[in-house]
């Protein structure tokens, strides 16, 4: 069996991913910042922290882990 999925089009989460570059330029300025995802199963949350790891590529050290 495949494990291929086909990925949707990422909609409606400007907003979210917005916000997440406000506190990586505040971090990388010296300030702390902490940011919790919460949603349901399937809410998306895997999702939008890869959409937000795109838009950090040649800015930050990416380091992906799990469990």
């Amino acid at each position: 069996m495949s494990t291929f999925r086909k990925r949707t089009r990422f909609s409606g989460r400007i907003a979210e991913l917005n916000s997440m570059d406000s506190a990586f330029r505040d971090v990388s300025g010296g300030r702390q910042h902490c940011i919790l995802l919460a949603a349901e199963a399937g809410g998306g949350k895997s999702r939008l922290v890869e959409e937000f790891t795109k838009r950090l590529s040649g800015r930050a050290l990416i380091l992906k882990g799990g469990c």
